[in-house]
């Protein structure tokens, strides 16, 4: 038994106790929110990554006789809005095709098949490139050349993803 007068010291007083917890529960409310907006903010920052350009092409590009030149694009996932612009002008030789297809679409094409092409230029010496494509798809930007003259294209194109 505890006599009135003894000395006994509390490691933390009596008074101070309350304060003590309070402190304690607004520094976890404060871990607790930051952790839970740090959450939010991965999540959004997955679902919607951020806007960017990526060059596929730009230069001369050398088209041989009957062949073509493809670029291989793999449109990473999570975008909503991708497209491919860019321009092409024949320097030297003839006319050209400039195509972009998705990837069963373009072994259609090499097969000699039917294919559905997203961007079509028909044959012609200049044009303007612009299609819209989908996400997590892989796409060909495809260079044709079905003349008998080896054909010297400047051209540029660039694949937005917003």
């Amino acid at each position: 038994m505890s006599h009135p007068n003894s000395s006994r010291r509390p490691a933390i007083s009596d008074a101070k106790l309350p304060g003590a917890i309070a402190s304690l529960v607004v520094i976890l409310a404060i871990l607790l929110g930051t952790t839970v907006l740090l959450g939010v903010f991965v999540a959004t920052a997955s679902l919607h990554p951020a806007s960017r350009d990526s060059s596929i092409v730009n230069g001369q590009v050398t088209i041989p006789v009957n062949e073509l030149v493809y670029y291989k694009l793999a449109v990473p996932s999570g975008y909503s809005n991708v497209t491919i612009t860019g321009s092409f002008a024949v320097s030297a030789g003839s006319p050209i095709n400039v195509y972009i297809m998705d990837e069963g679409n373009y072994r259609n094409f090499q097969s000699g098949l039917a294919s559905y092409k997203v961007f079509d230029s028909g044959t012609t010496t200049s044009g303007l490139i612009s299609g819209t494509v989908q996400s997590g798809t892989t796409y060909y930007l495809v260079y044709n050349n079905p003349t008998s003259t080896t054909t010297y294209v400047q051209t540029t194109a660039i694949m937005h993803l917003r």
